[in-house]
């Protein structure tokens, strides 16, 4: 009896193929781990940030419109007209805009006074719910700028 030959050469095509089915499948397998990592990760840390740009905006805009000397400082809706500045944003206790002239001692004040307690503790760093503050004394004015604006918060 005469064995049959069969022709083998297909036969490593198909074995080749099992490599590139497990690498596609640890190509997805790292794409979904990647994926919910990026979803259900640490967060962005943008508090410094958005008090720095907040700062300079409140500047800038006491410097172009001379708050304190026009009577300002007590009305609070024309600060957010002249300044184009949300008022939904800067009240929803995580934000402050502080700043006291230190020649009479009158203040103005937009957002968590209490902020400016808070921005004097050391543990700022390493504690995600309190602020990150920019504290500055330019010409006359003490600034309190403050942000606990946190990414990782669960929507409700």
């Amino acid at each position: 009896m005469k064995f049959l030959k069969f022709n083998c050469r297909g036969n490593t095509g198909s074995g080749i193929l099992f490599f590139v089915f497990f690498l596609m499948m640890i190509m997805i397998a790292g794409g979904l781990v990647g994926g919910a990592y990026a979803f259900f990760g640490k967060g962005y840390e943008f508090r410094q940030y958005d008090s720095q740009v907040l700062f300079e905006e409140a500047r800038d805009c006491f410097a172009r419109n001379n708050f304190f000397d026009n009577g300002f400082a007590e009305n609070k809706d024309l600060f957010f007209e002249k300044c184009d500045l949300s008022k939904t944003v800067l009240e929803d206790g995580d934000h402050l805009v502080y700043v006291k002239r230190i020649s009479d001692g009158k203040e103005f004040f937009v957002g968590v006074y209490d902020f400016k307690v808070r921005c004097g503790l050391k543990a700022q760093k390493d504690n995600k719910d309190l602020p990150l503050c920019r504290q500055r004394t330019i010409r006359g004015y003490e600034w309190v700028v403050g942000s606990s604006q946190n990414a990782r918060r669960v929507s409700t």
